[in-house]
């Protein structure tokens, strides 16, 4: 299970923030090295790559919390990629 507590289905914002969290922790010189600017743009294109993902698994008749882990370990956390 996802250690932060996120609603169900996540938004936008709460993708925003687990991109951002994510990058800082795992690649801190990757994030120290980035404008706030680069930054957000960055999170903005992972949380609208997760949406894209998890809308596309519920369509093709995934439960919403399947849907939305795998758009998230996929998008942005660059696991499970096929």
């Amino acid at each position: 299970m996802m250690a932060s507590q996120m609603r169900w289905p996540p938004n936008h914002t709460d993708l925003i923030d687990k991109a951002l969290n994510y990058l800082k922790e795992t690649h801190p010189e990757d994030y120290n090295g980035m404008s706030t600017q680069r930054r957000s743009k960055y999170a903005e294109e992972a949380a609208n790559r997760t949406e894209g993902c998890a809308k596309s698994l519920l369509a093709k008749g995934k439960p919403e919390s399947e849907a939305w882990d795998t758009a998230i370990r996929q998008e942005i956390l660059g696991k499970d990629k096929v």
